[in-house]
This record gives structure tokens, C-alpha cells and sequence, in this order.
């Protein structure tokens, strides 16, 4: 039997399942909120350098289930992984109700727009409950995330002129790097986010430090890495 949405559903969600933490109640919170009955499959996502924090895959191919995926730094905060939540959420109930066109969908890329009229009317449900701006179409400020990422390799590199540039890698293959032209080349573990989304170690391109900050915070790590 479904049970009602109640005071307590709302402001104080109930206790985390093992190993899915929070993402079953809140979603189910949210269901109720929004009129549905059924939630999606939900999975975690640990990806490097992924700018995404949450997102709903839509699907008609047979066999498969329109998923929410969630990446794991957003569990650092939970009001930030309740606001997520409720996006994603308000994404299904979404196309739950105004499906696109067979024609048309695929996995994360609907022909429509996924933030348009459909999706708006239902986060300005969640918001008229939650407070304005509970659910918004992008991340904001706001939003708290891990201060860490998972372990990856952070290469270095130091042109003649004493430029720095950087590369990252979740795999290490020293191969690669000794095909690499660059004159100096010193790596380094770390999960520090700054530098995670880089482009990938032995690829054309490099990152470039945005500021004086990040180009001291980065030749600090050159001096304390290995060369290469």
C-alpha cells in the first residue's frame, strides 16, 4: 500500500540504507512529492573528470531501465545530495509524464529540451515544498562537494622557460610518458580536485594554472615530485 507524504517526510528524511546512502529514501521522497509511484535504478559514479554531479538516463532500448547516476563527491554534503537528488528526480517524473518521442531518445540526450516547460513545472513543485531555488537548473555556488577525489596520477611538466602545464590519469603508464616530448616531466599521486580535470596523461593538450595561487601550488608539487 502506498503511504501519504507526510510533515515528517519532508523535513526529517529517515535513516540511510547500507550501502546506498540516502539515495533510496530521497528518492522515494520525491516520488511521493511529485505523484509517482516507481523510482529509477540508481547508481554511483566515481569519474575523474566528469563536470556532471548528477544525471538521468533516459532509455527506450528493450532491457534497459532509465537509471539516475550520482557521482560519489557529492555525499560529502547531504543537502547538497538532496538537491541533486531532486533534480534528477524531477527529470523522471518528467518523462515519466511527458515522455519524448520514440523517434528521437536516447541514453542522456532526449530530442527536447530537458530543462524546459515539463521539467520546470515539476521542480517548481519541489521548490514551492523545499524553498526557492531547492532545485535549479545548474549547480551554484552552493553546492558542497568532497574535498577530495579518488587517487590519480598528476604529471607535471616544465618547459625550458619554466612554464608549467598538466596532465592527469586515474592509470599510470610510464610508456606513454617516455614518448612525450616535453622537456621536463615530474609525476605526482595525488586527490586533490584542483588538478583532476586535466587533460589525460600522453594526450596533445595540457592545463595550465588559472592563477599565481594554483602556479605555487603547482611548482610545490613539482619539487616534491618524481621525475619522469
Amino acid at each position: 500500500m502506498t503511504r501519504r507524504v507526510t510533515a515528517r517526510d519532508i523535513t526529517d528524511p529517515a535513516k540511510s540504507f547500507a550501502g546506498m546512502p540516502k539515495l533510496l529514501e530521497l528518492a522515494w521522497k520525491y516520488a511521493r512529492m511529485l505523484g509517482v509511484s516507481v523510482i529509477p535504478k540508481i547508481a554511483f559514479r566515481n569519474d575523474l573528470t566528469s563536470r556532471w554531479l548528477g544525471r538521468y538516463a533516459y532509455t527506450t532500448k528493450p532491457g534497459k531501465v532509465n537509471t539516475i547516476q550520482i557521482q560519489r563527491r557529492v555525499l560529502h554534503d547531504e543537502r547538497t545530495l538532496e538537491r541533486i537528488m531532486a533534480h534528477e528526480m524531477a527529470h523522471h517524473v518528467d518523462f515519466l509524464t511527458t515522455p519524448p518521442s520514440p523517434r528521437g531518445s536516447q541514453d542522456f540526450a532526449p530530442l527536447r529540451d530537458p530543462h524546459g516547460p515539463s521539467w520546470q513545472a515539476q521542480a517548481d513543485k519541489v521548490n514551492r515544498v523545499m524553498g526557492q531555488n531547492f532545485v535549479t537548473e545548474l549547480s551554484d555556488e552552493s553546492y558542497v562537494l568532497a574535498p577530495e577525489t579518488k587517487p590519480y596520477t598528476l604529471l607535471i611538466v616544465k618547459t625550458l622557460k619554466g612554464r608549467l602545464g598538466y596532465q592527469a590519469s586515474v592509470h599510470f603508464y610510464p610508456e606513454v610518458v617516455a614518448r612525450m616530448s616535453a622537456i621536463l616531466k615530474k609525476a605526482i599521486r595525488s586527490t586533490d580536485p584542483r588538478w583532476a580535470r586535466a587533460p589525460k596523461i600522453g594526450s596533445r593538450s595540457m592545463a595550465l594554472p588559472k592563477n599565481e595561487e594554483e602556479t605555487q601550488a603547482l611548482l610545490e608539487l613539482y619539487g616534491r615530485a618524481e621525475r619522469r
